[in-house]
């Protein structure tokens, strides 16, 4: 599979589409998750998440980050999605324009 993982052995892992988020993350306390592409959030296991005690989903706002998220909590149903205040593509663009995140 094309998913890679950043470990640092967090009890948070934040599951984004891409590099340029994973990157953006880097600086927080939390595991990372890279799908390269919703598309492949359905290759996400349970094995991959069952450690962890809180699983945030922080893919990009549009159809196909939605669907990855609903693709993820069925599998994963503590799962909660990673939102931010203010008009942003993704995760990247908003904590580079310094919106509050927080999870719904």
């Amino acid at each position: 599979s094309t998913i890679r993982t950043i470990s640092r052995k967090m009890d948070v892992v934040t599951i984004v589409e891409g590099f340029c988020d994973a990157i953006r993350l880097d600086r927080l306390h939390t595991d990372i998750i890279i799908l390269n592409g919703a598309g492949n959030a359905s290759h996400v296991t349970e094995e991959m998440l069952g450690r962890y005690q809180h699983v945030c989903v922080a893919t990009d706002m549009d159809e196909a980050g939605d669907k990855a998220y609903l693709k993820i909590k069925e599998i994963c149903p503590k799962a909660r999605r990673v939102r931010w205040e203010g008009q942003a593509k993704d995760i990247d663009e908003a904590m580079k324009n310094g919106f509050r995140l927080y999870l719904a």
